[in-house]
Order: structure tokens, then sequence, then C-alpha cells
């Protein structure tokens, strides 16, 4: 089952799906394909409380281990040391506490986006506002200065906004720091906090305003 699919995705999934099929006569792929805004983790919870977890399913960081604690994975450690083609050496180490619960690997990472930690910006913007270039020391007053002095507005409208973030969730995540649990805002010290419910993650949020 894949969380957040997108038509783009099909083809090379179809031969993924097919390469495998190929390689174990007998075994056949039923994917279920589920396009984000789907509740894709609601329906994991209801499947896993009716028994009925498919054999290989989407996990997301903050996710593998209370699924793991609760009994619904299983480790992979002897599947990945018994692959020929894995080599354990060639896994981001930064990754591989994503993937792990006391231990051991309870999912294998085959995409890695750790937020948003790429910043896009227009070279000709950033010369007509007198800016120099985002440096990798950049923080995030760094960027809300910049974003100012390149808004442009007449009046009350706006011609051009200083700054964009992606409407994804994930984004707003990584504006109080990791996503270390699920449920957790990371930065805020209250489990289940929303990232406005706490000075720590407010002042982040506060600095988009």
């Amino acid at each position: 089952m894949v969380c957040c699919a997108t038509a783009s995705e099909e083809p090379l999934r179809n031969k993924f799906n097919a390469d495998f099929e190929a390689r174990y006569p007998g075994v056949k792929i039923v994917p279920e394909i589920l396009p984000a805004g789907q509740g894709y983790f609601e329906k994991l919870q209801t499947m896993m409380a009716a028994n009925t977890l498919p054999d290989v399913f989407d996990m997301w960081e903050g996710y593998v281990q209370p699924y793991a604690a609760n009994g619904a994975l299983r480790p992979l450690d002897d599947l990945i040391d018994s692959d020929d083609q894995i080599k354990r050496d060639d896994i981001l180490p930064v990754v591989i506490p994503a993937q792990s619960w006391q231990g051991k690997s309870y999912a294998f990472i085959y995409g890695f986006m750790p937020g948003p930690v790429s910043l896009y910006y227009n070279v000709d913007h950033f010369e007509q506002a007198g800016l120099q270039p985002p440096t990798p020391d950049w923080t995030w007053n760094d960027v809300r200065e910049a974003a100012l002095k390149l808004h442009v507005a007449q009046g009350d409208k706006v011609e051009r906004y200083g700054l964009s973030f992606d409407n994804w969730f994930v984004t707003w995540q990584y504006m109080c720091g990791r996503y270390r649990s699920a449920g957790r805002w990371p930065g805020c010290p209250h489990r289940r906090s929303a990232p406005g419910h706490h000075p720590r993650c407010s002042g982040n949020l506060s600095r988009s305003g």
C-alpha cells in the first residue's frame, strides 16, 4: 500500500512490480495506491486493528517506532543482511534511526526527503534588491530579512511575495525542528501540541509573519 502516489510514478512502480513478480514466480502484487490527503495512516490504523495490514506499506519518520512497538512490523535485519544487492554501508547513517526501534531495523528507506532544507531563489530578484545569495550558515532571521526586502507591493496589492512555503504540513513541522515521533512537534515540550501552542514553536512561525 502506497501513500501520496502521483500518476508520474505509476510507470516506474509498475516496472518494479513486474520485475519482482518475474523474479519470484507465484507471487502476485496487488497494489493499493492512495493519493495524498486520503487518510493514509487512519486507514493503516483501522487495518492494524482488524489484523489485515498489507505485506508491504509506506512508513514515515516518526511512525516506524510506535508501529514496531505495537507488533505491526517485523524486523528486517535478516532480510537486509542476506540480500546480495544491499550493503549496510550504503545506507545513509542519518536515516538509520528513522527506520529503527530498539536496535533493529523495521523499515527500509528507499526515499529520503529531510524536510524543507532546499531553498530556491531568483538570482535576478536578489540582485535587484541588493542582496547577496544565500549561504549555508543562514538562519531563519536571515531568511526573514531577505524576504522583507524582496517583498514588492503597491498599497494593498502584492506584486511579489518575498517568500513562499509549500502548503504541505511537513514543511510546518520542520519549522519547529525535526519531527521525532508520531504526534509530537519537536521543540515543543508537550506531545501532540500544534506548533503555535508553545513559545519555542510559535517563535519560529512568527518569523514568517
